[in-house]
């Protein structure tokens, strides 16, 4: 019971703290400000403040926390360019930062959150994203935030490697065989370990037969028969051959 009040009675406190309760005249209190509006989900007034605490306390270790302060704060907002920009400024002002994994992987989370929801639309982003996970993966190995990094690079992939079929696609669809045939092998070269390789080696041999390849037909059709003997893809292209 008493383990039970003494916690109450804290969150309590917590629950109380008033804004006036900070001495911004100080480092810690005007940061300490900043946080608090932080935390109650006043982000423009924290922004301010953390601006002001950079300004007012620059050689103040808490102007250092206030720059990555600001970079989480705008990355709260959802305003993900924003805070791209502003964890790519922290990382290059602070490279010896003890959370400079961290920051680096939300440098990436920033860039993937920019991408949007369907594979129809831009994903020019996607292998900047890849890039920056991939520092993380490399450059800090022993990082929590490893695994993390590996996930996204493969959803990332994945959503490349969707968009180089659909664009193979469409050119296929509306018979343009030689163009379609440029995007498969593109979309073969890059993303060799895709789900739906067999579709692509499938739709790469008829775009070459369709566009008078024979020699090429033949390759795709027997390498799909090879690799993925037991689809229905390498099925028809046995007949073809």
């Amino acid at each position: 019971m008493r383990a039970f009040l003494l916690l109450f009675s804290l969150f309590f406190l917590s629950a109380c703290v008033s804004y006036e309760d900070f001495d911004t005249n100080t480092a810690a209190g005007s940061y300490g400000l900043a946080k608090q509006l932080e935390d109650d989900e006043r982000y423009e007034e924290s922004v301010l403040q953390y601006r002001d605490v950079k300004n007012r306390f620059p050689y103040s270790r808490f102007a250092v926390e206030a720059e990555l302060r600001l970079a989480e704060v705008q990355f709260k907002k959802e305003s993900f360019q924003e805070a791209q920009a502003s964890y790519q400024l922290f990382k290059e002002l602070h490279p010896k930062h003890e959370k400079i994994d961290y920051v680096t992987f939300q440098v990436a989370e920033s860039i993937f959150k920019q991408l949007p929801s369907t594979i129809d639309r831009d994903l020019s982003l996607a292998p900047q994203a890849i890039r920056q996970y991939r520092v993380v993966i490399n450059q800090y190995p022993q990082s929590s935030f490893v695994e993390k990094a590996k996930k996204r690079v493969v959803e990332s992939r994945q959503m490349l490697a969707e968009k180089s079929l659909y664009i193979a696609d469409f050119y296929y669809r509306t018979r343009r065989y030689v163009s379609a045939l440029v995007r498969y092998e593109k979309y073969i070269k890059e993303f060799p370990d895709h789900n739906q390789l067999a579709h692509g080696y499938y739709r790469a041999g008829l775009s070459a037969e369709a566009s008078k390849l024979p020699d090429r037909k033949n390759t795709y059709f027997r390498y799909l028969i090879e690799k993925f003997p037991n689809s229905s893809e390498a099925q028809s292209a046995k007949g073809k051959l």
